[in-house]
C-alpha cells in the first residue's frame, strides 16, 4: 500500500501571476482599465480586475496567445467574481457571464450567474465550469471554435463609479477530474485530503473544496485512477455543484481498479444540479461497502458483485443497476425513472423498503429463475398485478421467475412478452387456547368462501387445542370459532400479517347453554 495521493487532469490557461495580453469584450463600455491586482485574489497572488467609472457594464478578456487544440468532452474552468452584487443584473439578463471566443470580437457567452442565481445577492468568488460545445446564452459575431480568449462580462443595473469589483482568476481547462489513488491503514485516501489538495492556494481548482458543514464538488472523480486506491471515510456531507453548462455526464464518480477499497459510513451526496445530477459507477469490482449513506436527487448507480450498501437511502435518485451486489435494509423512495433497480440476483435484496411517488416499478428482473425474496416492503405500487408500469416487480427475464417471500408482503407484478412469475408467499397463522370439540372455519372476506378450517381442533392438550392455517400474506379474511358450550367469535376484515403469527383465545362459557 502507498500513502494517498491526489492529482488532477486539469491545465493551465492562465495563473493571472504573470502579465497577460487582454482586452475588452465587443459590445461592453471600452476605455476600462484591466490590470494585474493583489487586491483580492483567490488563487495565487494576484489576479486581473477591472477599473469601473460612472458607466454602466464591463467586461475582460483574457488571451492565450494560441488557440486551444481542443478534446470533446473537456471543459473551461474560472473563477469570477463582482464586489457590487446589489446592482447586478439577473442570470437571464446576463448579469455575470463567462466568455469564450476566437477573438474579443467573435465569442460565445453562457449566463453563468446574477441577482437571483449563483452566489448573489451576498456575492463572493465562485468557479464556473461550461463546456464551449453547449448551447451559449448568446453569440457575438461567428465564433469557430480557437477557444483562445477567455473572459466575463457583467450587467449591471446601476452604474458603479469607482473601484475595481469585477475580478477573474486563474483559468484552467480539460475534462475536470480529481484521480485518488494509495492509502492505507492510519492514513486512508479521504474527502479532507481531496479538499486540502484542492484548496491549497497554489491550486484552487474548484473540483472539490470546503464549505460550511461539508464540502462541494463538481467534475470527474476517480477513485483508483492508475493504481489501486483504499477510501475510508465517515460522517461527511457533499453538494454536487450546480453547473448549467456541461454534458449530462459531468458530475460522475468512477471507482476503478479491483484491488482498490472504498469504504463510506455516514457519507451524504445531494445534488443542487438540474444539467447533470451526479452518478456512481463501480467500473472494475473493487470492494465496495456504502453503510448507512444518503443520496439525494442524483442521477444513476452501477455496482458490481463485491459492493455491499447496508441502510442506505436513495432518495429521488435515478435507476439503481444492481450489479450481483448485495442490498439489506436500503430505502429506496421516489425513484425519478420508469425502474428503481434493476436486478439479475433478486435474492441478494432482502430487508428493503421500496416507495413509490405513483409511477414506475420498483425493481426489475432480467434473469429467470427462483428466488427468495426476504422482508422487503412496497409502498404506493399498484396492489392488483398488471400492465399500469407502476407494479412492485416487472418480469422482463423472458421466461419464468418464481418468488419465495419470506416475512413480507406479496408484491405485485407486472409480466413482459414471454415472461411469467409466480409468487409464493403463504404465512402459518395458528389459533391456540381452544376448548375442547371446537370448530374454526375461515372464509374469504365478506363472502361464504371457505379458505381454511376444522370440524373439531384436536392438537394440543384437553381444553388448550390449537389450529394452524397458511394462507398468503395480506389476505383479508372473516374467520368464526364455535363450540357449543361457549359463545360464537366472530372476526371480521382481518388482514394476515406479514410474519408467522400465534393468535390466543379465551372463550367464555355460553351461559344460556343448557347440557
Amino acid at each position: 500500500m502507498a500513502v494517498p495521493t491526489y492529482t488532477t487532469d486539469l491545465q493551465l490557461f492562465r495563473d493571472l501571476e504573470t502579465a497577460v495580453t487582454f482586452g475588452e469584450w465587443s459590445g461592453f463600455t471600452s476605455g476600462r482599465g484591466q490590470a494585474i491586482d493583489t487586491d483580492y485574489p483567490i488563487q495565487g497572488n494576484s489576479m486581473i480586475s477591472t477599473i469601473m467609472n460612472s458607466t454602466g457594464n464591463a467586461g475582460c478578456a483574457i488571451d492565450f496567445g494560441s488557440n486551444i487544440t481542443w478534446t470533446s468532452g473537456w471543459n473551461m474552468f474560472m473563477w469570477e467574481i463582482w464586489l457590487a452584487p446589489s446592482t447586478i443584473d439577473t442570470r437571464a439578463n446576463g448579469g455575470l457571464t463567462f466568455c469564450i471566443g476566437d477573438d474579443i470580437s467573435n465569442y460565445r457567452e453562457w449566463n453563468t450567474a446574477g441577482s437571483d442565481f449563483g452566489a448573489y445577492p451576498y456575492g463572493g468568488w465562485q468557479n464556473f465550469a461550461v463546456n464551449p460545445q453547449v448551447a451559449a446564452s448568446t453569440t457575438v459575431g461567428t465564433p469557430g471554435t480557437a477557444y483562445r480568449w477567455v473572459g466575463a462580462n457583467v450587467r449591471v443595473l446601476s452604474a458603479v463609479s469607482k473601484g475595481s469589483p469585477l475580478g477573474i482568476d486563474v483559468i484552467r481547462y480539460g475534462r475536470g477530474e480529481i484521480r485518488i489513488a494509495g492509502g492505507q491503514t492510519g492514513n486512508y485516501a479521504t474527502f479532507s485530503g481531496m479538499a486540502t489538495y484542492n484548496d491549497n492556494n497554489i491550486n484552487r481548482f474548484g473540483l472539490f473544496q470546503k464549505i460550511d458543514g461539508g464540502y462541494k464538488w463538481k467534475g470527474l472523480m476517480t477513485i483508483g485512477f492508475g493504481a489501486l486506491s483504499e477510501f475510508v471515510d465517515s460522517n461527511k456531507s457533499i453538494i454536487i455543484d450546480e453547473s448549467l453548462f456541461v454534458i449530462s455526464s459531468f458530475n460522475q464518480i468512477d471507482i476503478r481498479n479491483a484491488s482498490s477499497i472504498v469504504t463510506w459510513d455516514n457519507i451524504t451526496i445531494t445534488s443542487l444540479s438540474s444539467v447533470s445530477k451526479g452518478s456512481i459507477s463501480v467500473i472494475d469490482n473493487a470492494t465496495v461497502g456504502f453503510t448507512t449513506c444518503t443520496f439525494i436527487d442524483m442521477n444513476t448507480f452501477s455496482f458490481l458483485s463485491n459492493s455491499t450498501i447496508l441502510s442506505t437511502t436513495f432518495r429521488r435518485c435515478g435507476l439503481i443497476t444492481q450489479g450481483g451486489s448485495t442490498f439489506t435494509g436500503c430505502d429506496i423512495v421516489n425513484a425519478t425513472g420508469t425502474i428503481a433497480l434493476t436486478t439479475t440476483t433478486p435474492n441478494l435484496i432482502s430487508e428493503c423498503n421500496f416507495t413509490s411517488d405513483g409511477t414506475g416499478h420498483a425493481i426489475e428482473i432480467t434473469a429467470t429463475g427462483t428466488y427468495t425474496f426476504s422482508k422487503n416492503t412496497f409502498t404506493n405500487y399498484a396492489i392488483t398485478n398488471g400492465t399500469t408500469g407502476n407494479e412492485s416487480i416487472y418480469n422482463n427475464s423472458g421466461g419464468l421467475v418464481t418468488i419465495n417471500v419470506t416475512d413480507g408482503l406479496s408484491p405485485t407484478y407486472r409480466n413482459a412478452g414471454a415472461s411469467t412469475t409466480v409468487i409464493n408467499n403463504n404465512v402459518s397463522i395458528t389459533f391456540t387456547g381452544l376448548k375442547d370439540n371446537t370448530e374454526v372455519r375461515i372464509f374469504s372476506v365478506g363472502t361464504t368462501t371457505e379458505l381454511a378450517g376444522i370440524e373439531n381442533a384436536t392438537t394440543g392438550t384437553t381444553d388448550n387445542r390449537s389450529f394452524t392455517f397458511s394462507l398468503s400474506a395480506g389476505t383479508i379474511i372473516d374467520y368464526r370459532i364455535h363450540n357449543i358450550a361457549y359463545e360464537i367469535i366472530e372476526i371480521y376484515s382481518y388482514t394476515l400479517p406479514s410474519t408467522a403469527t400465534s393468535l390466543p383465545f379465551q372463550q367464555r362459557a355460553d351461559r344460556w347453554y343448557n347440557a
